[in-house]
C-alpha cells in the first residue's frame, strides 16, 4: 500500500483504512477533505502524524493545535478533542497510532517497541538497554 494513493473525487466521509493491529496498538490511515468531526473521548493514547494538507483539532476548554503536512501530535486517554478542520486541496492524509497505556516494571513505556511486547513485561528499559548491548 502506498500511504499517498488516494482517490481524486470527493469523498463522502472520511476514508479510513485499518493498517496493523495487535493486543495493545491499532495502526490507521485515514484519508479526510473537508470533513470534521464529534467529540472523542478514548481509551487509548493517539499518536497522530499529519503527511499531508492541513488541519485544526481542537481539546475540550478551547485549546486548539493547527497542524501543516509533516506535524505530529500526542493524545492522551481521555483527552477530549475534535476535528474543526481539514484541507480540501491537497485532502489530508494522517497516519494514526492508538496504542494502550505500556507499563515496563515501574516505568510506563513510550516506544513502539514497548507497546508492540518487543520487551517482556517485566523487564525496564534499563535491563532490556544492557542485555541488547550484551547480545552483540
Amino acid at each position: 500500500m502506498n500511504l499517498f494513493d488516494i482517490p481524486d473525487e470527493k469523498l463522502p466521509g472520511e476514508l479510513v483504512e485499518l493498517l496493523a493491529q495487535g493486543e495493545s496498538i491499532r495502526i490507521e490511515r485515514i484519508v479526510s477533505d473537508g470533513q470534521v468531526g464529534g467529540w472523542c473521548d478514548q481509551e487509548e493514547s493517539e499518536f497522530v502524524a499529519l503527511l499531508t494538507g492541513t488541519a485544526q483539532l481542537e481539546f475540550e476548554g478551547g485549546r486548539t493545535a493547527e497542524l501543516a503536512a509533516d506535524d505530529t501530535l500526542l493524545i492522551r486517554p481521555h483527552e477530549k478533542h475534535r476535528v474543526s478542520f481539514t484541507s480540501t486541496e491537497p485532502k489530508c492524509v494522517w497516519l494514526c497510532v492508538f496504542f494502550k497505556d505500556a507499563r515496563i516494571g515501574d516505568r510506563r513505556a513510550s516506544t513502539l517497541g514497548a507497546l508492540c511486547g518487543i520487551l517482556p513485561a517485566d523487564m525496564d528499559m534499563e535491563t532490556a538497554k544492557d542485555e541488547r548491548l550484551r547480545r552483540q
